[in-house]
């Protein structure tokens, strides 16, 4: 958005979801907070959970096929995790789904390390993964050739990374996965996209093996 910004290419990002009919926050070119999804639109009224999950209520949908219809007085949980600002704009941290719980306790948003991650120009994708973990293990993605020089260029983009988080989110080790949107990385989805399940059960074992005590000879 920043780098649109600066070649004045009027990017604006949105929010919205299919069960809403579908847009519920929207920047525009009079009213923008880069990070931010948008303003709540009027219509819509938005409130976070105390476990920080968005809730919609307001034109939302009758209900699924084949279910119990939708009870439109209550708020529809959203399934994304976010926050609303002092102005009613309103920032997607993560998927409810995907939030994980590190062995001391501390929630964590993968898609928020995931993104600091991606936007290096090194890293093309990133998955992390940390449930009951003391630390964070990342498999990346990266279009670079293999060799020695991909492997420091990647070790030197984490660091970087690693500086603007906190201890709780930080990478502590990670997996080469391979180039980024290759077939041969058994991760990918039919759309040609990277699944994160998919990821961690080719790599599970490795990525268990990283936690194994060591062993003292």
């Amino acid at each position: 958005l920043l780098a649109a910004e600066d070649h004045g290419i009027p990017v604006f990002q949105g929010y919205g979801l299919s069960e809403c009919a579908s847009v519920v926050s929207l920047n525009n070119t009079c009213q923008n907070k880069t990070g931010s999804v948008g303003e709540v639109l009027p219509h819509l009224q938005v409130k976070i959970s105390e476990d920080s999950e968005i809730l919609v209520k307001g034109l939302v949908f009758n209900g699924y096929l084949n279910k119990e219809e939708n009870d439109k007085t209550l708020f529809l949980a959203t399934g994304d995790l976010g926050f609303l600002d002092e102005d009613n704009y309103l920032y997607i941290t993560g998927r409810k789904k995907n939030q994980f719980i590190s062995s001391f306790g501390r929630n964590i948003s993968p898609e928020w390390v995931e993104d600091k991650l991606q936007t290096t120009s090194v890293i093309d994708q990133a998955f992390i993964f940390g449930e009951a973990r003391p630390w964070n293990t990342a498999v990346i993605f990266s279009s670079l050739d293999t060799g020695l020089q991909r492997e420091q260029a990647i070790e030197l983009a984490i660091k970087q990374v690693n500086e603007t988080l906190p201890d709780y989110a930080q990478i502590k080790n990670w997996i080469d996965g391979g180039y980024a949107h290759s077939s041969i990385n058994q991760a990918l989805t039919q759309s040609g996209t990277l699944s994160r399940k998919k990821v961690f059960k080719a790599h599970k074992k490795l990525i268990d093996s990283l936690y194994e005590p060591e062993t003292v000879s």
